[in-house]
């Protein structure tokens, strides 16, 4: 009987030192999947403030003016002394422009 119970036992050991192996493994996996993904976010994230530095300066200003202050069309319109329908156009005009130097990176 203690045979057995010896048997059942080093079993168990043996396979809990193989799921914690397993599971640590995973577990380092994950984290440089996980690494690997803020670095890419950070290098997407650089592309696209170049790319928005490369935008003409009415385009970049209605876009750091809406998207980065967090304004409204009409109130970036008050602050660049314009109608709301430009700030309109000025941020469609950014958004094309941005999405093609985006597209063209991922390309690469």
């Amino acid at each position: 009987m203690t045979s057995w119970l010896y048997a059942l036992t080093l079993n168990a050991a043996r396979d809990l030192a193989r799921r914690s192996r397993r599971e640590a493994a995973k577990a380092e996996a994950y984290g440089v999947l996980i690494r690997a993904e803020l670095h890419a976010a950070d290098d997407r994230n650089e592309a696209l403030w170049a790319a928005i530095r490369q935008l003409p300066d009415k385009q970049r200003e209605a876009v750091l003016l809406v998207y980065s202050e967090g304004l409204s069309h009409s109130a970036a319109a008050k602050m660049m002394a314009c109608a709301e329908a430009t700030i309109s156009w000025h941020i469609h005009e950014a958004k094309k422009r941005l999405r093609r130097a985006m597209r063209s990176l991922e390309e690469v």
